[in-house]
């Protein structure tokens, strides 16, 4: 989002790890801080892509408010 739209922005890196089968998978993500949301796009490894919204509270250290 312009900045005029929004609080702030959001960026970050994702790891998982599945117990049973040790496979790993990452992902990085972008967004923008509106209100008390985050509204995120994600990108795995293989390429996928979709949206997420957390709450400010859950990912505050990976953000920069303006």
């Amino acid at each position: 989002m312009p900045p005029k739209m929004c609080q702030g922005f959001f960026q970050a890196y994702e790891y998982a790890k599945t117990i049973f089968t040790s496979n790993t998978s990452a992902k990085q993500g972008i967004g923008s801080i509106v209100g008390n949301q985050v509204y995120i796009t994600w990108v795995d490894d293989d390429g996928n892509v979709w949206q997420d919204v957390r709450p400010l509270s859950e990912c505050r250290i990976h953000t920069t408010l303006a």
